[in-house]
């Protein structure tokens, strides 16, 4: 059936074309997930010899035939040659069905899963006339729900602020995510998780949030030693819910730290930067040393963020954890040259560090790419 409707298209599509001298070309979506502005993500092709001021109308519908939407574009200059669509989404009228699909595409900006049938017509502004045609069969994928990163299920965490980490839904669109994080405390750690969130009074609930990170609020419910924490993150676009990740639990627990002794095992002299902070907790003393890959050539490791450094450099900060609006204040300036570089950074310089206190150094490349390294500043 498939194959005879698109035999049966293209052959409208070469009379179309031929009579017309405009040929419509479609680009595909992105793995089968259909967003407002791949329907405007179209090619039309001019094969006459003169410009013509057209309109093009787009009809949407879904296996059954009814409307999902309908969207006429404003007048326009079609060049001979290429010209593309995507820029006339912002100036054409559309009309939405009254179906479920339509209302969800309206307000998320994605297709539901389904079948569709998607129809573009070239209206010749001077005549009146048909000047193209086509139409193609269409089926949305599922969109992918959020997914949780860290902390990683049934791990132990060792402090009260951790940094909750979580992946966006899959694909993005025009509009933001947004998302609620809620967490509770797992009763006698043996609760089941799902159970725990729909019923145990929430120690964290947070909404309305537009990044996929989130330090533990120092004004929330503090967490406790030996006990367990169950979380779950959900995705939404204009009040819509596009998704739930996974129900996800972690302990914290009372890190140990081994008395000094010579056998002790000595902590490695330069750390390596981490892609997410939490990764774990060293102590340092009074500088901190790690090894920085200067693939970009820059001169210089600055301390500081924009405006105070240009955006094109790299620079680092030092927060307290649970204040990452807080940084402390130095003049550091490190030398860097092309490749790994060993960087050594003096804390005692540092304005307003505190003893056994807890920290996360974040460095930033020049394209907004960022590191950490997580200590407890321990001066004795």
């Amino acid at each position: 059936m498939k194959q005879s409707f698109a035999i049966l298209v293209f052959a409208f599509f070469l009379h179309a074309a031929s009579n017309a001298q405009m040929m419509i070309v479609p680009n595909n979506n992105q793995f089968g997930h259909i967003t407002m502005e791949d329907l405007w993500k179209i090619m039309i092709v001019n094969s006459g010899t003169q410009p013509v001021n057209a309109r093009v109308e787009i009809l949407l519908q879904d296996d059954q035939n009814n409307l999902v939407l309908s969207a006429t574009t404003q007048e326009m200059t079609l060049v001979v040659g290429s010209n593309h669509l995507i820029k006339s989404i912002k100036q054409s009228n559309i009309q939405f069905g009254g179906t479920r699909p339509a209302q969800t595409f309206r307000s998320t900006g994605r297709l539901p899963y389904g079948n569709y049938t998607v129809c573009y017509q070239i209206i010749d502004s001077n005549t009146g006339h048909l000047a193209g045609q086509f139409c193609l069969e269409q089926t949305s994928r599922p969109m992918s729900p959020p997914e949780l990163i860290y902390p990683y299920n049934e791990s132990s965490v060792y402090i009260t602020n951790p940094i909750l980490v979580w992946k966006p839904p899959f694909p993005t669109g025009l509009d933001p995510f947004q998302y609620t994080i809620r967490m509770v405390e797992v009763k006698n750690g043996t609760q089941n998780p799902i159970d725990a969130i729909e019923q145990n009074f929430p120690v964290l609930s947070r909404n309305r949030l537009f990044s996929t990170s989130l330090m533990y609020p120092s004004d929330a419910i503090k967490l406790q030693y030996g006990k367990t924490y169950a979380w779950q993150v959900v995705a939404s676009i204009n009040n819509n819910v596009i998704g739930a990740t996974e129900v996800w639990t972690f302990r914290l627990e009372q890190e140990k730290i081994a008395e000094k002794s010579a056998s002790s095992s000595p902590i490695p002299p330069y750390r390596t930067l981490q892609l997410i902070p939490g990764s774990g907790y060293n102590i340092a003393n009074d500088e901190i040393k790690f090894l920085y890959d200067n693939r970009y050539g820059r001169p210089g490791l600055r301390y500081g963020s924009p405006p105070t450094v240009h955006t094109d450099s790299v620079y680092f900060q030092i927060f307290p954890v649970g204040t990452p609006h807080s940084a402390l204040n130095s003049m550091t300036v490190k030398t860097l040259q092309l490749g790994v570089n060993k960087i050594v950074v003096d804390l005692q310089s540092m304005s307003g560090i505190i003893d056994d206190e807890y920290y996360v150094l974040v460095l930033t490349e020049p394209n907004g790419k960022k590191y950490y390294i997580d200590f407890q500043f321990n001066n004795n």
